[in-house]
């Protein structure tokens, strides 16, 4: 293989928007990493203080409430309420920038289990979202929400917010609006 090709592969690793198809960020902390690991299966799972039984999120080393270290891997319900929303119109990643040069991108504050999220936003699945002239208006804060977890295109579980009529309970039902999103 000649130089030339060697410099353009690098291009690629040190340039992303060069590449063809660019991958959403992948870069997490080991802590981050198990909480890909405890959600592969696609249900929510946080970290539950086995002292205080506080929830905790995002995925931390010790409880925010009494500092315990024993954290475990539950179930956690998955209903919450829209605390904001809110449109993605610029981003530094190569990936989101290719995103919202068609569509601004869909992004919501929420509350579940007591915590706060930042979530994508599957917003089609909102009745009344494609006549609103905006997403607060359409979603304002108080309205339910359900919160799944499913992998994305580097494979890390990424946190998605739907209509509470929307049923996630397969897999293929996860990976539709996955890929509508176009997070795959």
């Amino acid at each position: 293989m000649g130089s030339k090709h060697i410099k353009r592969r690098l291009l690629t690793y040190e340039k992303p928007w060069i590449r063809q198809n660019p991958k959403p960020p992948k870069a997490r902390t080991l802590i981050g990493e198990s909480f890909s690991a405890a959600n592969y299966q696609g249900v929510l799972k946080l970290q539950h203080c086995d002292e205080c039984h506080t929830v905790n999120y995002p995925s931390r080393e010790r409880c925010l409430n009494c500092l315990g270290d024993k954290l475990l891997w539950r179930d956690t319900p998955n209903e919450g309420i829209i605390l904001s929303t809110s449109e993605l119109h610029h981003s530094q990643w190569e990936f989101f920038k290719r995103k919202i040069n068609n569509a601004p991108w869909p992004i919501a504050t929420v509350q579940v289990a007591g915590q706060c999220m930042f979530v994508h936003l599957a917003a089609y699945t909102f009745q009344g979202v494609e006549n609103a002239a905006s997403l607060a208006e359409a979603l304002p804060k108080g309205s339910p929400i359900k919160v799944f977890t499913q992998s994305d295109a580097t494979y890390k579980s990424v946190l998605v917010a739907v209509s509470t009529d929307t049923d996630v309970r397969q897999v293929s039902q996860r990976v539709a609006i996955i890929e509508k999103l176009g997070l795959r």
